[in-house]
This record gives C-alpha cells, sequence and structure tokens, in this order.
C-alpha cells in the first residue's frame, strides 16, 4: 500500500473546505486563513451574481407580439365586449 504524500499531516483533514463549514463555526474559533477563505468565496460568488445580472440587463427584450386590427374589425370587436350588434 502507498501512501499519499501531499498530506501536511493529521490536523489537515479536520480544517473546514465549504463556506457552510465555516459558517458552522464559531466566529472567534476562525482563523485568518479561514476569513480569506469566507471572503474569497463571497467574492467569488459576487462576481458571479454581477456577472449574471449583467447579462440579463444586456439581452435584447423581446417585444410582445401584437395584431394590429383594421378600423371595422376594432369596431366589431368593440361592439361584442360591450353588447351591441353592428350589420
Amino acid at each position: 500500500m502507498s501512501q499519499d504524500n501531499t498530506s501536511q499531516g493529521p490536523l489537515d483533514n479536520t480544517q473546514p473546505q465549504t463556506l457552510d463549514e465555516l459558517f458552522s463555526r464559531d466566529p472567534l474559533d476562525l482563523s485568518s486563513v479561514d476569513l480569506e477563505k469566507i471572503v474569497g468565496e463571497l467574492r467569488r460568488q459576487r462576481d458571479k451574481w454581477a456577472e449574471t445580472e449583467h447579462a440579463l440587463q444586456t439581452k435584447p427584450k423581446e417585444r410582445a407580439k401584437t395584431t394590429k386590427l383594421n378600423p371595422t374589425e376594432l369596431a366589431k370587436l368593440q361592439a361584442q365586449l360591450f353588447g351591441k350588434t353592428l350589420p
């Protein structure tokens, strides 16, 4: 069996790796490295959000599809809506 030499020591496995794990810890117990991880992840998320918002704002808006009625068709439709009959 070969051992993985990438590990620095037995405490490496106890370090939280995710933002949720860091947030679940007591803030007074966070090290400067932990705080740097939190700040870095929050900045990454903010940048991703800003890119998404910018893409949505610059996306061309689709125009509503409308049908234009000629004056006769419009008058017939108005008559139907208001209960009047037209010839």
